[in-house]
């Protein structure tokens, strides 16, 4: 019996560093109906085609693919998209609550289209980067990440204190709720240059000897 179905995921788990696969869903499509929305968030800007996430690569026959998202964190900008089918699209835009949404600034997006080669190139350096940061730190079982996104995940919080009295400060808070266990992470941005990447390596292994 064919039945249609509604698949929900993130590209990334941000919080753990993990990218998602979702290449397994071909498999089911061949047997039934299959809407796809994955969240782009954490992905816009470092992952997929260029800075435009991973519509493209995660475009699966026959799954009607849609993927929302807010540009505000790997772009910076100010504004959230939703990528489809012209008449999802268009099947969206028709309901009260779309109507009702703020548009992102004509500024932003305006500044956005005209820097499409900096946000390529910062984008490439990113990724660049997040390569040569999984390969100096491979070693240490202190943290976990992956070449291919530019969070590093500190299993030990307590780093997290002991490298901003070194002087860097990394991404450490309690998750989902004030009572949850803490969540620290590294997080490599386009403002970074290589020799804070080399100086906070050389912290880490610091740390790492002294552990």
């Amino acid at each position: 019996m064919l039945i249609r179905l509604l698949i929900l995921g993130n590209a990334v788990d941000p919080l753990r560093a993990e990218i998602h696969d979702y290449t397994w869903v071909q498999e089911v499509a061949q047997k039934h109906e299959v809407i796809l929305l994955i969240d782009d968030s954490h992905a816009f800007g470092v992952l997929g085609k260029s800075v435009f996430g991973t519509y493209a690569e995660n475009k699966i026959p026959n799954v009607n693919l849609v993927i929302s998202g807010s540009l505000g964190k790997g772009l910076a900008m100010p504004a959230g998209i939703i990528l489809g089918k012209k008449e999802v699209i268009e099947g969206i835009k028709s309901q009260p609550i779309f109507a009702g949404a703020s548009p992102g600034s004509p500024a932003n997006l305006q500044a956005f289209l005209e820097t499409q080669e900096i946000y390529k190139t910062q984008s490439q350096k990113i990724r660049d980067f997040s390569g040569i940061f999984q390969q100096e730190t491979c070693e240490l079982s202190t943290i976990s990440g992956s070449a291919n996104f530019p969070v590093f995940i500190l299993r030990d919080p307590a780093w997290s204190d002991r490298l901003e009295k070194m002087g860097f400060i990394t991404s450490s808070f309690s998750y989902p709720t004030p009572e949850s266990p803490r969540i620290s992470r590294i997080v490599i941005s386009g403002f970074h240059s290589l020799g804070d990447l080399m100086a906070l390596n050389e912290a880490l292994h610091q740390l790492s000897k002294k552990s």
